[in-house]
C-alpha cells in the first residue's frame, strides 16, 4: 500500500506499521522517561483527545487485547491523515 506523506495509523506510536506492545512501551518511555521521541504525535494519540498522556498507551492496550475500543480515524488498517483539528503533528 502506498501512503501519502504524513499519513499514519492510529496507535502505531513507534511507526513500524504494526499495532502491538512495542507501541505501548514506546509511549510509556516517552511519557515517563523522555527516552523516545515520537515522529508522529498523532499516531501516538491513541484516543484522539489531542493530548499525549497515560490514557493513550492504556487505550492501545485495550485495543490490542480486545477491550472493545473503537479506534478513531484514520484507524489501524490503512495509513491516512488525522481529521481532528489539534496541535499534534506528524512529521513523517
Amino acid at each position: 500500500t502506498i501512503s501519502p506523506p504524513n499519513a499514519f495509523l492510529r496507535c502505531d506510536a513507534n511507526r513500524d506499521g504494526r499495532i502491538d506492545l512495542a507501541d505501548v512501551m514506546f509511549s510509556v518511555m516517552f511519557l515517563f522517561r523522555g527516552t523516545a521521541t515520537p515522529r508522529c504525535e498523532d499516531a501516538m494519540d491513541s484516543n484522539d483527545d489531542g493530548a499525549l498522556s497515560i490514557a493513550d498507551p492504556i487505550y492501545t492496550l485495550s485495543y490490542i487485547f480486545g477491550g472493545g475500543v473503537i479506534v478513531k480515524s484514520p484507524g489501524t488498517r490503512y495509513p491516512w491523515f488525522d481529521p481532528t483539528d489539534d496541535a499534534l503533528t506528524c512529521l513523517e
